[in-house]
């Protein structure tokens, strides 16, 4: 579940859960409610005698396991695990393991906000010089000089052996020609 605003979004599911796809789980209400409010791990083992049920989900699960995605004092998700009736209660050390599956999903989760961010504001930059090129010569320009490549984006041209993607960054590998 991801955050948005005062409730929680499921963001990823199995395939016999994406009937859930649009619930949304106030901060504060049920299992996954409670571990963003509270910013702790809950274990609920008695799902459908729990304080803590929503009908939505009693006599789909029996078991759930929530951990809070903590992003300094932000609340940015909760992860959740969901058992049937007839397996085993979760335990504390479930709630560890997924206490660290979580630390390491906020990470995730965190860099590619930044990254949405980063690259909205790259595309505003982008479009505020374009307008401001257009504004000074009275025309559009569809030039293809290195700055405007590189505002714009498009240097395959100029990195040879570079391996570049527009949508997915990573890590460049020069090619080395054998002399």
């Amino acid at each position: 579940y991801l955050r948005e605003g005062h409730a929680l979004r499921p963001r990823a599911w199995t395939p016999d859960d994406a009937w859930y796809r649009g619930v949304l789980t106030p901060i504060g209400t049920g299992v996954v409610g409670t571990a963003a409010a509270r910013r702790l791990g809950v274990i609920e083992n008695d799902y459908a005698r729990s304080s803590l049920r929503l009908e939505t989900f009693v006599g789909r699960y029996a078991r759930v396991l929530a951990q809070p995605l903590l992003a300094g004092d932000r609340v940015v998700g909760v992860l959740v695990v969901n058992r049937a009736g007839d397996t085993p209660p979760f335990t504390d050390d479930d709630l560890a393991v997924l206490a660290d599956f979580a630390s390491r999903a906020t990470v995730a989760v965190e860099n590619a906000r930044l990254f949405g961010e980063a690259r909205g504001e790259l595309e505003q930059r982008v479009e505020l010089a374009l307008q401001s090129r257009r504004g000074l010569t009275g025309h559009e320009h569809h030039g293809h000089g290195l700055a405007e490549q590189v505002v714009l984006g498009d240097l395959r041209p100029h990195l040879g052996g570079h391996d570049v993607t527009r949508d997915q960054p990573r890590i460049m590998k020069r090619r080395h020609a054998h002399h």
